[in-house]
């Protein structure tokens, strides 16, 4: 390990050559592993999936970033409860609770999801933005917004400060319950913008998550019922059986939109 500093904390320490920047669970809970710990990689061309063999040892990752404490045990941590929450694993006192409705006017699916740890569970999110933002891998060349977003980021995740539940909230969606896709897809994060805001969204391991890129965002209204709120709870969208494959379609921009 080379010494400098880290991006987190920014002290001066010994960084390490190996820090994450998906959690490497999403890759291990999506089975794109095979019985020797490596990756499938494959690459979209002509709107055309090229299958050649080809392996890779891990998810992707990047070294010089972190010191040993923030990303083993800070970004770790939060990291072990985000993975709880959403494949299962917590402790009996610990028991989430979810809660299913169905929106009357466009027929959507959603659930509610109670007793989830606010603080910890949007930053483990927020640290999968913050990482994916410093890192210079051309994968997340999309997640493009301002230094001043990622210095407000970077406080947040080492402060352990969520914000208020309108500071660049999550919007969350599953497509899990589409049995004509399989869960086992890792995407690039694609940016969205407009004169008024910013998105970047992720496709891991059976989730959607659309990172609003504004600090008190005004109109959330529209998105509480999915995101993380500060009474403990959070909203995640279905999308309905058969619109999974057109939605990723559209998201790898394999298809006009």
């Amino acid at each position: 390990m080379k010494l400098g500093t880290c991006r987190l904390c920014m002290q001066t320490a010994p960084l390490l050559n190996k820090s994450h920047i998906i959690p490497d669970f999403f890759y291990d809970q999506a089975g794109l592993y095979n019985e020797k710990h490596k990756i499938h990689k494959f690459k979209i061309q002509n709107n055309k999936i090229d299958k050649k063999a080809s392996f890779i040892p891990t998810g992707v990752n990047e070294g010089g970033l972190l010191c040993k404490e923030c990303d083993n045990i800070l970004i770790g941590g939060l990291e072990l409860y985000g993975r709880k929450v959403l494949f299962g694993g917590l402790k009996e006192y610990e028991e989430i609770k979810g809660t299913n409705y169905k929106n009357p006017k466009d027929g959507f699916e959603y659930s509610i999801i109670e007793n989830v740890d606010y603080r910890k569970f949007k930053l483990f999110l927020l640290s999968i933005l913050w990482r994916s933002k410093i890192s210079n891998n051309p994968v997340f060349k999309e997640v493009s917004f301002s230094i001043e977003y990622t210095e407000y980021l970077r406080t947040m995740i080492i402060e352990g400060n969520p914000g208020k539940y309108n500071d660049f909230p999550i919007i969350t969606m599953s497509y899990l319950k589409d049995q004509t896709i399989p869960p086992d897809l890792i995407g690039q994060p694609i940016k969205s913008e407009t004169s008024e805001r910013i998105l970047i969204t992720y496709l891991l391991a059976g989730f959607i998550f659309i990172f609003v890129i504004c600090p008190n965002y005004q109109e959330f209204d529209r998105i509480n019922n999915i995101t993380p709120t500060e009474n403990n709870k959070f909203g995640i969208m279905h999308i309905p059986q058969g619109q999974a494959w057109k939605f990723i379609m559209r998201y790898t921009n394999m298809i006009a939109i």
